[in-house]
């Protein structure tokens, strides 16, 4: 039996696409495999021959170098065959990694970071230009020493020339899900699960929410996700300050199991993402999950996303930044219960026919095959 080591030092262990996706996958298919990935406040199952778990603690960016020991100690002590990594920052320990083992390299490619890092800060700067420009030659460099490549979109392969190493695509899909009827929420309920922050919508979706509660409505709003510590202050203040207390729902992180129950009893999905580089070429993992429980959504008119709405007629794309748009198409969705049916029916068809995982999980088994040498 080959031994697999999965290792994250920034997603939970719980991840949907690293956990409830991948690593269960791999199990199924024949694979013992470990996983180091960070602890949250759900306890993970107990050992199996065929499953086992390391668990890191949280850390600032700036102190996740200090997970690295832990990690290369793990590696000596498992001597894995494969060895999976899913996060930018452990490219610095490839070299580290060839010195100590001969196991297979994969990376998994979640997001145009170079991309993304002009969104983000350290220590409250934002990234320089200069600094990027810099990560994305020492990217590249570290890529060339992996064995496999894993991309969760399939433009981000266009962004690399690395003909000799083998990739694939493995799309961030849900697994099939097969439905049976479930209450609805007897309030309207709008929902979105995924990273909290400006950039993803946030104020977008209380603004709509608020001047639905102001129209008398009877809507509510779930958001399931951490809300990020600078921003906690500004939610508190506009629920308070709007009268929304009982209408605006902060879940924070869930299990993707839980998540799902949301999933099933909401009525409209939301997605309204800023124009940032990241996103426009790459399309929402939750456009997917939506359409896999019936629901119907809301994302924004970028290119890429409102060409699949259209083709798939499973929601509606909206300009993010034109609230009065928004708020307009929100409308039209609460009063026509029949045009929210035939989407989410429209929706529940692609999914099943198209964007499942069983797809992915066939593509990601044939990969490995090839990685270890077996094919």
């Amino acid at each position: 039996m080959k031994k697999v080591l999965v290792i994250s030092s920034v997603h939970p262990w719980n991840d949907t696409r690293i956990f409830h996706r991948q690593v269960q996958s791999l199990v199924k298919l024949g694979y013992q495999v470990y996983l180091i990935a960070i602890e949250t406040n759900k306890k993970c199952g107990k050992d199996t021959p065929y499953l086992k778990q390391a668990l890191l603690k949280r850390k600032k960016l700036i102190l996740r170098w200090q997970h690295f020991r832990q990690v290369l100690k793990k590696i000596k002590q498992e001597n894995p065959d494969v060895i999976h990594l899913h996060d930018p920052e452990l490219l610095f320990l490839v070299p580290r990694i060839r010195k100590i083992s001969q196991a297979k390299i994969i990376f998994d490619m979640h997001e145009d970071f170079p991309a993304a890092l002009a969104s983000k800060q350290i220590a409250g700067m934002p990234f320089k230009p200069s600094w990027i420009e810099k990560y994305k030659h020492y990217e590249k460099r570290r890529l060339q020493q992996v064995d496999g490549l894993i991309y969760a979109e399939k433009y981000y392969k266009e962004l690399y020339c690395l003909p000799e190493i083998k990739q694939v695509d493995i799309l961030n899909y849900p697994h099939l899900v097969k439905h049976s009827k479930s209450n609805k929420f007897q309030r309207f309920t709008m929902v979105y699960a995924g990273a909290i922050h400006e950039i993803r919508g946030l104020k977008e979706m209380l603004e709509l929410t608020y001047r639905l509660h102001q129209k008398k409505y009877n809507i509510q709003l779930i958001l399931i996700g951490k809300v990020p510590s600078h921003l906690e202050d500004y939610v508190v203040t506009f629920i308070q300050e709007n009268a929304l207390e009982d209408v605006v729902l902060l879940k924070g992180r869930l299990d993707y199991t839980e998540v799902q129950k949301y999933y099933e009893r909401s009525h409209l999905g939301l997605a309204l993402l800023h124009s940032e580089p990241n996103y426009l070429g790459s399309l929402p993992t939750k456009l997917f999950e939506y359409m896999a429980f019936q629901l119907p959504f809301l994302a924004s008119d970028f290119p890429k996303w409102a060409s699949m709405i259209h083709e798939n007629k499973s929601g509606l794309a909206v300009p993010y930044n034109h609230l009065d748009i928004v708020e307009a198409k929100t409308e039209e969705l609460i009063k026509n219960v029949i045009k929210r049916k035939i989407m989410a029916n429209n929706g529940y068809l692609a999914h099943r026919n198209h964007f499942n995982w069983q797809n992915e999980e066939q593509k990601l088994a044939q990969f490995y095959k090839e990685v270890i040498g077996e094919q």
